[in-house]
């Protein structure tokens, strides 16, 4: 007795399937990223393509990646290949990306990870590398040249306002003389907020800001802001109008927002600095301050009778309006909406030829 098979048919598949290996093959060996498949399981490295070959110098096929990426045999407390597995909690289905600077190779990286299924139903992690050493280290470089002229700005600066202090201490001088030298002082501590200001700025757009929470009274902010501009707004004549707070002495209220002194500060001088610089002669701003009851939070608003002009509205708030714009409305927006929101508050606004504009914000309150 015989049996005989037809395997007609079967040899075109198998073509078929064996020039899409080929291609898909002359694809990721023609890439100019890392790519590999590591093993749940074993955390072996089940697949490497020419140019992480090359990157590490190795045969990485059946090695821990601890061994390929690390110069070590164990594990990692925290494998970075495996954040989102089941096994760690996570979904493991969704794919994630980082910044990762391999220690044996000292480059840097923006890898995406992704869980697959391989063979035999067994789950690895696809990992994808991609080199931003060039990137990285221009960041390195501007941050450095940053710090070095945050320093040399803050050295002088301290020099004058310490002149100033110590001016204020003269009898000799006139009342009149004592305002002015203390202009001059509070001048050079502005100055220098600023300058601190856009070290803070670079991480909040980093996203590595490590906000310091604190109850703050935002009544007491609110009028240290109001004092800042009173020369801009009575040389434009201009009404600024508080609204919500409290009749008696703004220190025995009971209103808190927790936030960051300086964040806080930062962007009530910015949108308040905005709305006097878009005002006209005469005009009014508003500035509100209201706790609806158990929501826990506080909404400040500022309202201007100025709206924004129709081509930067699209941008308003945003970095590319910075960019575009060298004259209000640009980066103090942009910041206080980046502060706002490191303070796990959010930020939105309203605009119109009729009503004007109003910036609204909301922030947990204590």
């Amino acid at each position: 007795m015989s049996i005989v098979r037809d395997f007609t048919e079967r040899s075109p598949i198998e073509k078929e399937l064996k020039e899409t290996h080929d291609r898909l093959h002359t694809i990721l060996e023609g890439l100019d990223v890392g790519v590999f498949v590591i093993s749940s399981s074993s955390r072996e490295i089940l697949y490497a393509n020419s140019y992480l070959r090359q990157l590490i110098d190795t045969e990485p096929i059946g090695k821990k990646c601890t061994e390929v990426f690390g110069y070590r045999k164990e594990l990692c407390d925290e494998c970075i290949f495996f954040t989102n597995s089941d096994e760690n909690g996570g979904n493991g289905k969704e794919s994630f990306t980082m910044e990762y600077r391999l220690p044996n190779i000292d480059k840097w990286f923006w890898i995406n990870i992704r869980p697959i299924s391989w063979k035999e139903n067994s789950t690895a992690s696809l990992a994808i590398l991609t080199d931003i050493t060039p990137i990285k280290e221009s960041e390195l470089l501007k941050e450095e040249i940053d710090r070095i002229t945050r320093h040399d700005l803050r050295s002088p600066l301290n020099g004058i306002i310490g002149a100033a202090q110590l001016l204020t201490m003269d009898e000799d001088l006139s009342e009149e003389q004592k305002a002015y030298v203390k202009v001059i002082e509070e001048s050079g501590k502005r100055m220098i907020t600023k300058i601190d200001q856009s070290r803070t700025l670079h991480k909040l757009e980093k996203g590595i800001y490590q906000v310091t929470p604190e109850q703050i009274n935002p009544f007491r902010l609110i009028q240290m802001v109001r004092r800042e501009f009173e020369d801009e707004i009575r040389q434009k004549e201009l009404d600024f109008e508080l609204h919500g707070l409290p009749s008696d002495d703004t220190k025995n209220t009971t209103l808190m927002i927790r936030g960051e002194y300086q964040l806080l500060y930062s962007i009530f001088s910015e949108l308040t600095k905005n709305a006097v610089e878009a005002s006209k002669q005469g005009d009014t701003i508003r500035l509100s301050v209201h706790h609806p009851e158990d929501s826990g939070k506080v909404n400040v608003s500022i309202w201007n009778n100025q709206a924004i002009p129709e081509e930067k509205r699209s941008g308003f708030g945003k970095k590319d309006m910075t960019l575009q714009h060298t004259e209000g409305a640009g980066l103090g927006v942009y910041t206080a909406r980046l502060m706002t929101e490191a303070l796990a508050g959010s930020f939105d606004w309203v605009s119109s030829k009729k009503d004007g504009t109003k910036i609204i914000l909301e922030f947990p309150s204590v």
